[in-house]
């Protein structure tokens, strides 16, 4: 046996020892679980096409069915995953009705499932729920045919003709999967490969889209282009070439998993990304990203030392621990961002963290790539049509802010102190937006007063930026939470003495945690705001 086979066993062996490869009977229950929705939303359907009156031969022919996506749709979930499902339905079904009111109460009194929940307001509406223990989130699409065969082709574009934006929201996520699942040479090398790195980036605390870092999609497009480009390689040169590759990528040129998707003409918001990912089915759209220069910055340092590590792959003392030793988040900051989120009761405390979560690109991460708080304060004025001394000097003039960052303040400044506060209070976000390097970690404190069941972010400060107004971040960030679950927020600047415990929540213990809200999405690009100045950023609804 050569060294490379025995370095890819030995990391198969790892990745064992961790946990990270389900035993066959979770396999299989969660292959039940799919089955068992099958039967379920065929059934449904039948019910929707006679309840709607249809010809016998078309209620007889009426077919709906359940595609997985997401980690257990590509192969590489664990024990503790979830379930991504999507339930695809003929034209007959409507989501508000057929899908959130028949189909909901039918799964509601199905035996083995629990704790139903219809999430209409999400980016893209979903139910959720638990089946035999294991979470599953649930979306719908609806395509233009009269009958959804259970191996419906969605990479075929006469799927997409007619649909409505939610559908196509809702397809687009099982078409990545089909496109990648297609296109690798070798699937089990893909997905060993893909488990590795989803792993590392854990461990390495460069994971979670929210927090500005690689989503489960760039890791899957990142792997699978290596596997496209190395066909015959096995599990350890992949690793190796996957560091060598993207620490030396020469950003911001996209990675394409196909030479023609590079051919695509580029939006001016994905010219500005950081690190453009091109997903693999047309439209050949960019993955959605919040990656900014700070968290790029992260990013490129562990890409660097995952290949300083592999490039010495051959040595005989080779230890794969190293490359996935748990990154000390505590050495490398002397100041904290302690964002402290509890809810009253233990099963609401989920729904209140994803909300959070959901929030924290809005807030946190849009600006961090802005100038420094003098030009801002400049180009507030410029844009506003006032130098900076008029703004200054003469801030009892009638002006009105209605920034998409800060959707819950309208100011209209009649006074010179009013204004000053609000030039003051707009320092303040600035530089808790350049200061914050995000740590996805969800931590408890272990010995804790507090008697509510609770949650603890610890962001990086930067030490020239450590400074900064706290209640009034606080203040602006509470009023983003307005208008979903509730629960208790407490913000506040610590030093590295009072980090909270390394005891972490294991994968998957509060489900809800996953954020599945109003979030930005592939629709959602970042754009200037009318109101204020250029490099403040928000969202905008197109």
């Amino acid at each position: 046996m050569d060294i490379h086979s025995h370095r890819s066993l030995s990391l198969l062996q790892f990745m064992s020892d961790q946990g990270l490869i389900p035993a066959p009977e979770e396999d299989l229950k969660r292959e039940i679980i799919v089955n068992q929705l099958k039967a379920i939303v065929l059934k449904w359907i039948k019910r929707i096409a006679w309840q709607r009156r249809l010809p016998v031969d078309v209620i007889n022919a009426a077919s709906a069915t359940i595609l997985p996506y997401g980690s257990y749709g590509l192969g590489v979930h664990s024990s503790e995953s979830d379930i991504d499902a999507l339930c695809v339905g003929p034209c007959c079904a409507s989501c508000a009705e057929d899908f959130f009111v028949v189909l909901c109460n039918m799964l509601k009194n199905t035996p083995g499932v629990l704790d139903v929940h219809s999430v209409k307001d999400a980016k893209v509406p979903l139910m959720r729920f638990k089946f035999e223990g294991i979470s599953v989130d649930l979306p719908y699409a609806q395509l233009q045919f009269t009958s959804v065969l259970k191996n419906v082709d969605l990479l075929d574009p006469v799927s997409l003709i007619g649909i409505d934006d939610n559908s196509r929201k809702s397809l687009s996520r099982v078409r990545v999967n089909q496109s990648i699942l297609q296109l690798v040479p070798n699937l089990q090398n893909f997905q060993s490969l893909l488990r590795c790195i989803k792993f590392w980036a854990k461990r390495r605390g460069v994971h979670g889209n929210l927090f500005g870092y690689l989503g489960g999609i760039h890791l899957a497009i990142l792997a699978a282009f290596i596997c496209l480009k190395n066909p015959d390689a096995g599990l350890s040169v992949l690793v190796m070439s996957f560091f060598d590759a993207f620490a030396n990528w020469p950003w911001p040129i996209p990675v394409a998993l196909q030479d023609e998707m590079m051919t695509f003409k580029e939006d001016t918001n994905d010219k500005m990304s950081c690190m453009p990912i091109r997903l693999p089915c047309s439209p050949y759209e960019f993955c959605h990203s919040n990656i900014t220069r700070g968290t790029f910055n992260r990013i490129r340092i562990e890409f660097l030392r995952g290949h300083n590590i592999t490039s010495d792959l051959l040595r005989p003392d080779f230890d794969w621990g190293s490359l996935f030793e748990p990154s000390d988040y505590r050495k490398r900051y002397s100041w904290f961002l302690k964002i402290y989120l509890s809810a009253w009761e233990k099963d609401d405390l989920g729904d209140w963290i994803g909300w959070v979560k959901s929030r924290f690109p809005r807030l946190i991460l849009k600006g961090t790539d802005g100038p420094g708080p003098e030009e801002g304060i400049r180009s507030l004025g410029s844009n506003l049509g006032f130098g900076l001394q008029t703004i200054w000097q003469y801030g009892c003039h009638l002006l009105s802010f209605n920034c998409l960052l800060c959707t819950s303040f309208h100011y209209r400044i009649y006074a010179p102190e009013a204004c000053l506060t609000f030039v003051y209070f707009y320092l303040q976000l600035e530089e808790v937006r350049r200061s914050c390097d995000p740590n996805p970690t969800e931590y408890v404190e272990i010995g804790s007063s507090e008697a509510e069941p609770s949650v603890v972010f610890c962001w990086g400060l930067h030490p020239s930026r450590a400074q900064f107004n706290i209640a009034l971040v606080e203040e602006d960030f509470r009023n983003q939470l307005n208008g979903g679950p509730t629960g208790k927020i407490r913000l506040a600047v610590v030093q590295a003495s009072e980090f909270p415990s390394t005891t972490h929540f294991p994968t998957g213990k509060f489900k809800g945690t996953k954020a599945c809200w109003r979030t930005a999405d592939y629709d959602q690009r970042a754009t200037p705001s009318q109101h204020l100045p250029n490099h403040l950023i928000g969202y905008a609804f197109i």
